[in-house]
């Protein structure tokens, strides 16, 4: 590999009382975790609407060459944009695709191929007769579609106009032969050039609260305003038989989501004033109904105008109901649907979400009595008249999911805070006076998860409008459910499928997986025999597809996708459980190198790592496990690749941070639960004899490197940390981080006790920072790694800071990659031997 060289001071080192910059070349770890980090990624499978076919997707490799990181790209509005195509940067893509038939499991190449293809957002038609596929290239985005049904199937670049695919899904069938897509406009002008402003920026606060979370790649001037428009402005396309077409004006489109007949579209469009605090989908915007020419139908939100602040309005006149969700209705060709509330609060904020009150106003909520919600969801058909609305269903609580059946059935759910409990109920839409049945209660009260079953989700199909709607049979006597979170007698999660009556709720389990399988659940093919597509693996056997037949209890597989790993294969894999001091079982999966003795080969130097999670009470937390069943392939940042290497690996190891009490958060307690999970580990590993509590090192990434940072600041339990792109003080994420939802000044111990930069003064273990200098992940901007290593050179700790360049919050170049890695095992290998540990533990005699 040709070693770049690092252009800026990417490495620093601290030894004895002076920090060094170094300027180095890339280097590479070695042979056998090159392998890993370098090998073909498993391939995806795309399954057509009927699930007859299949597209298989793969790509030659999951990371890139620095070069494609290194190209132009534009960072404004919280987005990352090249400026030469029209696209977003840094998404993931796929190099070849071919055609499967699901019921032979015969395999057909596509021909006619674009070169060094950069696939992305393979769609199936309606019928299944085609899919389609965007292809990036260095100039353009390009839109193939290829004849699924022809004996020789081909690629056929259809667009005419170069695709705009900066926002979203960037097309989408109307029906098998017409194709909708966000194009550049035709008579677009040169990119604008910049010049000097006109003045300085101005932002100002007016009194009214509005917390914001951190946020990178913003707007930062006119100028950065102007490129927003001229590179994510765009035009509808049209693609048909007789040729293509644009409709509609040219807009800024974040969504469009088409009704389920394809002949309306609700249309986000965003409008200045811009923001210079918030991304994009912040911004000031429209919501419309346009028909399937481009002619705007129905106005539903207009973010443009601003309510009058004066109080220039009749206090007598009555307050019109706030209108929020507005949805297709799945079952319909074209009916809007739309919640309207009394209290000025929108339930529901779209088809499946909910509302929850304010961050700031949570303590308050607790104290209240429960709310009466006059929430009520209408709808109406084209033209989308509100005067014409029908009301459709008026919830007794907190609306939550609706999934639609047809006329006389559909489910919906409701929440009680102060009941804890959530609701799934039948109801005939438009008929608030017939009878609801309960399906199934579950409760929110974490106190008491437990002792509850675990109930599926609703199982759904495709209807004639390609829209999902559930699976009802024809005389509405049964549904579905299905999930993947249902534990079996040793409280590892499996799939299911249920059959629900719906008569008197009765549940029956149709089939469940089992050890030593983990297996999803893709498609049920036929009801009536209970066939179905199935993903399944095992810890030998590489993730593949069946046709599983449940009645006649065989299966068939399907794909044969092979293991591009097999360095691998000799390492061991043990998933184990053990207690912290309060009783609290934890667990994680424990990697040995291949050959690995206990007798011959004794106690290995250990590398442990994990990532936080709150919890509300110990019920919850126990619940949650690391999968025992997969099959092993870890990526470029996983600490299995070090099993390779002769390190023993606990994996995933359990860090729950658990509420004391109900009144309490879990981060009320953040560091000793922290430490508590920590000695827990170490001293299982230590008591089954293949790990030395005396080299032990912790890592982890974002939270888990923040996680690190105060592992090494509060315990003398580790010889090394690595630590990548964590967020190390907390006062830099003041309105909250994970799960935390009391900003700084409510909460300031918590947040300055939570900062390993509050105490790095005592954190005097080696750490080893890595950080990308491009992150854009909200709270763990570099600037977090940058202030953290220079306290510790201020204050005489061991550290050394790796800077990776062009890299986001997750790392993508070659170099970048295999240096990272390079680094990681010359920091294990430095402070883990047994000769760097004697030498330490003379120091600390001293």
């Amino acid at each position: 590999m040709k070693h770049l060289l690092l252009f800026i001071l990417g490495l620093t080192v601290l030894s004895s009382h002076l920090t060094y910059g170094q300027d180095i070349e890339y280097q590479q770890p070695p042979k056998e975790v090159i392998e890993i980090v370098m090998a073909k990624p498993m391939p995806t499978t795309l399954f057509s609407y009927g699930y007859g076919k299949a597209v298989v997707l793969q790509r030659d490799c999951a990371l890139v060459p620095l070069k494609k990181l290194a190209d132009d790209e534009l960072r404004i509005g919280g987005l990352r944009i090249n400026p030469d195509n029209f696209s977003e940067t840094r998404g993931s893509f796929s190099n070849s695709l071919y055609l499967m038939d699901v019921a032979t499991g015969k395999t057909t190449q596509i021909g006619n191929m674009p070169e060094n293809a950069e696939i992305k957002e393979v769609q199936w038609s309606p019928s299944d007769k085609y899919f389609c596929f965007l292809n990036v290239t260095e100039k353009e985005v390009e839109l193939y579609r290829v004849d699924a049904t022809a004996a020789e199937p081909r690629a056929e670049k259809i667009n005419t106009l170069k695709v705009n695919s900066i926002f979203g899904s960037a097309y989408t069938f109307i029906d098998d032969e017409t194709i909708i897509y966000k194009s550049v406009p035709a008579n677009i002008k040169e990119a604008p050039v910049k010049t000097l402003p006109s003045g300085p920026v101005v932002q100002e606060s007016l009194g009214k609260k509005k917390a914001l979370r951190t946020t990178q790649d913003l707007l930062t001037s006119p100028y950065d305003a102007v490129l927003y428009d001229y590179y994510c402005t765009s035009v509808f396309a049209v693609f048909s038989q007789e040729g293509t077409k644009t409709i509609g004006k040219n807009a800024i489109f974040r969504s469009y989501n088409m009704s389920p007949d394809r002949q309306y579209m609700m249309v986000t469009t965003e409008h200045r004033p811009y923001s210079y605090m918030e991304g994009h989908n912040s911004f000031t915007s429209k919501l419309e109904i346009w028909d399937i020419n481009g002619n705007n139908i129905k106005m539903l939100r207009d973010g443009t105008i601003k309510k009058d602040d004066d109080g220039d309005k009749d206090d007598k006149a009555p307050e019109e109901p706030s209108k929020s969700g507005y949805s297709w209705r799945a079952d319909k060709p074209a009916t809007l649907t739309w919640i309207e509330s009394d209290n000025g609060e929108g339930e529901m904020m779209g088809r499946f979400g909910m509302m929850t009150p304010a961050d700031d106003d949570k303590d308050k909520e607790k104290d209240k009595p429960e709310k009466t919600y006059t929430s009520r969801l209408y709808q109406c058909d084209a033209p989308f008249n509100f005067e014409d609305k029908v009301l459709v269903l008026n919830p007794e609580y907190r609306l939550g999911q609706i999934t639609w059946g047809n006329d006389k059935i559909a489910v919906y759910t409701d929440m009680s805070s102060k009941q804890k409990l959530r609701r799934t109920i039948t109801f005939v839409p438009c008929d608030t006076l017939a009878k609801r049945n309960i399906l199934f209660t579950e409760s929110t009260d974490t106190d008491t998860l437990g002792n509850f079953p675990v109930y599926g989700k609703i199982y759904t199909v495709r209807n004639q409008y390609n829209s999902r709607v559930m699976y009802i049979d024809k005389k509405i006597s049964y549904i579905y459910l299905a999930d993947t979170k249902r534990p079996d007698e040793n409280g590892d999660q499996m799939s299911f499928i249920d059959k629900l009556t719906l008569k008197n709720g009765k549940i029956e389990n149709l089939w469940m997986g089992a050890a030593p399988y983990q297996e999803r659940v893709i498609a049920i093919t036929d009801f009536a025999k209970l066939k179905f597509i199935s993903e399944r693996q095992s810890r030998t056997e590489v993730p593949n597809y069946y046709v599983v037949d449940v009645k006649g209890k065989k299966s068939r597989q399907i794909t044969f996708f092979e293991n591009t790993m097999p360095i691998m294969d000799g390492i061991t894999k043990q998933f184990v459980t053990y207690k912290r001091d309060d009783g609290l079982t934890l667990c994680a999966n424990l990697y040995l190198p291949a050959g690995y003795d206990k007798e011959r080969d004794g106690k290995l130097p250990v590398l442990m790592w994990g990532y936080p999670y709150e919890y509300k009470c110990f019920a919850e937390a126990e619940k949650v496990r690391p999968p025992r069943y997969n099959f092993v392939r870890p990526n470029y940042g996983s600490a299995i690749v070090w099993a390779t290497q002769g390190y023993a690996i606990l994996d995933g190891f359990s860090m729950p941070i658990v509420a004391s009490d109900k009144d309490k958060e879990p981060n009320d307690v953040f560091i000793s639960q922290l430490v508590m999970n920590a000695e827990a580990a170490i001293n299982f590993v230590d008591s089954i004899g293949v790990g030395d509590r005396d080299r032990v090192a912790v890592s982890g990434h974002s939270y888990g490197g923040f996680m690190t940072a105060n592992l090494l600041a509060h315990t003398k339990l580790f010889r090394a940390g690595i630590a990548r792109s964590g967020a190390y003080n907390r006062s830099l994420t003041p309105f909250g981080f994970q799960s935390e939802r009391r900003n700084y000044w409510k909460a300031k111990s918590i947040y300055d006790t939570m900062s390993p930069f509050t105490y790095a003064d005592k954190l005097k273990t080696p750490i080893l920072l890595i950080h990308g200098q491009m992150d854009n992940n909200s709270g763990t901007f570099p600037i977090q790694s940058e202030r953290l290593y220079q306290a510790l050179v201020g204050l005489g700790g061991t550290a050394r800071y790796l800077q990776l360049p062009y890299e986001s919050h997750g790392y993508s170049a070659i170099e970048n990659v295999l240096h990272m890695v390079y680094e990681t095992g010359r920091w294990l290998d430095t402070y883990l031997s047994k000769e760097a540990v004697e030498k330490a533990k003379a120091k600390e005699k001293k």
